[in-house]
C-alpha cells in the first residue's frame, strides 16, 4: 500500500495501483484504529491462553517427572541384571553353582533387562513427544508487552505486522509475525472434542 496526504487525510492506496483493477483508498487513522483494537483483544485472549498453558505446562511437567522417575529406575534395573549376570559368572567359577543353574538365571536376567530396554524406548519416545509438544506450544511474540498502549507506532507495526490486505466493503486482512493465539486457542478446543 501507498501512503499519500497529511494529517486526518493521510491514507493508504492499494501498492498495486491500476494493475490490479482496484482503486481502494483507506484512513491512516481507520487501519490504525482497527490494528489496536485486534491488538487488544489478542493480548485479553493470550493473558488466557497463557493461564491454560500454565496449568497444561504444570500438568505436562509432572508427567515428565513420573516419566523421568520411571527412566531412572529402569536404568537401575537394568544395571541389577548385568551385575547380578556378573555375580552369577563369578558363583559359577568358583563352583557354588552349577553350569544349569548359571545358564537358566543368566538367561532369566537377561530377558529381564530386554523387557527394561523396550520399557525404555517407550518412555523415550514419550519424553520426545512431550518435551515437542511443550515447544509448540510456546508462543513467538509475548503479546503482553504491548498491554494499554494508547497508539500503534511505526516500530510496533513492522515488529507485529507481516502484511495487511484491505478488500473492498471494509475489509481488512491481517497477516501477523507470531503465532495468532486465537487461532491456538480454536485448534486447543477442536483437538479436545
Amino acid at each position: 500500500m501507498n501512503r499519500s496526504g497529511k494529517g486526518e487525510n493521510t491514507s493508504y492506496q492499494c501498492r498495486m495501483g491500476d494493475s490490479c483493477g482496484s482503486h481502494l483508498w483507506i484512513r491512516v487513522h481507520d487501519l490504525e484504529d482497527t490494528v489496536l483494537k485486534i491488538l487488544e483483544k489478542l493480548v485479553s485472549v493470550q493473558g488466557e491462553a497463557e493461564i491454560k498453558r500454565k496449568e497444561n505446562r504444570c500438568r505436562a511437567i509432572s508427567e515428565i517427572t513420573k516419566i523421568k522417575e520411571e527412566k531412572r529406575i529402569l536404568e537401575m534395573k537394568m544395571e541389577h541384571c548385568k551385575t547380578s549376570r556378573l555375580n552369577l559368572y563369578r558363583q559359577w567359577k568358583e563352583q557354588q553353582i552349577t553350569k544349569d543353574e548359571y545358564i537358566g538365571k543368566r538367561d532369566g536376567y537377561t530377558e529381564q533387562e530386554e523387557r527394561h530396554q523396550v520399557r525404555m524406548q517407550k518412555v523415550d519416545e514419550r519424553l520426545g513427544q512431550l518435551a515437542s509438544e511443550q515447544e509448540e506450544k510456546k508462543l513467538d511474540c509475548d503479546l503482553q508487552a504491548y498491554s494499554g498502549i494508547q497508539s500503534l507506532t511505526k516500530e510496533m507495526a513492522d515488529e507485529l505486522i507481516e502484511r495487511i490486505d484491505v478488500y473492498g466493503g471494509d475489509r481488512v486482512e491481517i497477516t501477523w509475525k507470531f503465532e495468532n493465539p486465537i487461532q491456538v486457542l480454536s485448534e486447543d478446543n477442536d483437538l479436545r472434542q
